[in-house]
């Protein structure tokens, strides 16, 4: 019987790691390509380039900025009334990645005349963002009125000369008034006279007259009290003898009409 053919051990190693070897270069091949096929990418970037900060602008008002990040989800464009922080949006959000060109339009015909902020907000996939802003931008729709421009002179015409002055008038200096003093005639100062002083004697007769009219006035004081009290008490006892006699007769009443109830 015939024996089947066989390889060495050694050609057997070398085919093995031959296998292995493209096994490896196709995994890379994998990885490396998409990574290659892709577009580089992009640094994050949130920036405004127009209007720029303190212009003044009015009617539709273009946009243009850059709105960039590797993990770029969309951007969003706000305004809001300076000063404060009520941000209003702007049309729709962006999806797509911005270098330096339009971003969008921000239509001022309808808002007051002031100042206003524009907002850039760049949104990336996990929910963060950067922003950008343009502040004091002065919205100017009311049309300021035009000046009205000065005639200038024709070229060729001759400008006409001032008139010459005839003299040089001098002012007349006022007359000074000359102060007039009056003499005041001397009015006699008038000599006190002397007032009368009372004597020892009249202040005694003064403080016996005021005496004598106190103690008279006491006594008719003292009189008319007691015409008071003793008027007062007879009229109380009047009323107690008045009151005795109506209880005792009252008593006595009442006593016959029991003893007629009483008595068989």
């Amino acid at each position: 019987m015939g024996r089947g053919v066989q390889r060495p051990p050694r050609l057997k190693s070398h085919i093995l790691a031959t296998a292995a070897a493209l096994v490896v270069a196709v995994a890379l091949l994998i990885l490396v390509m998409p990574a290659a096929a892709a577009p580089p990418r992009q640094g994050a970037v949130a920036a405004i380039a127009s209007p720029a900060s303190g212009s003044t602008v009015s009617g539709a008002v273009q946009v243009n900025g850059s709105a960039l990040h590797p993990d770029f989800d969309r951007y969003e464009l706000y305004y809001t009334v300076e000063p404060g922080e009520n941000w209003v949006f702007i049309g729709e959000p962006g999806r797509q990645q911005v270098n330096n060109s339009f971003l969008g339009t921000w239509n001022t015909g309808g808002l007051p005349d002031g100042n206003y902020s524009l907002r850039l907000r760049v949104v990336r996939r996990d929910g963060n963002y950067d922003e950008a802003y343009a502040r004091n931008l002065v919205v100017a729709n009311t049309s300021p009125p035009t000046p009205t421009p000065e005639p200038s002179p024709t070229p060729g015409e001759i400008a006409p000369l001032p008139q010459p002055v005839d003299a040089v008038v001098t002012p007349t200096p006022e007359a000074t008034a000359t102060p007039i003093s009056v003499e005041q005639p001397e009015i006699p100062t008038p000599t006190p006279r002397p007032s009368p002083t009372a004597t020892p004697e009249e202040d005694q007769v003064a403080v016996a007259s005021e005496e004598d009219g106190g103690s008279s006035s006491l006594t008719s004081a003292l009189d008319t009290d007691s015409l008071r009290a003793s008027f007062v008490r007879g009229i109380t006892l009047a009323g107690a003898v008045f009151l005795a006699a109506g209880a005792f007769f009252g008593i006595r009443r009442l006593l016959t009409w029991i003893w007629y109830l009483i008595a068989p």
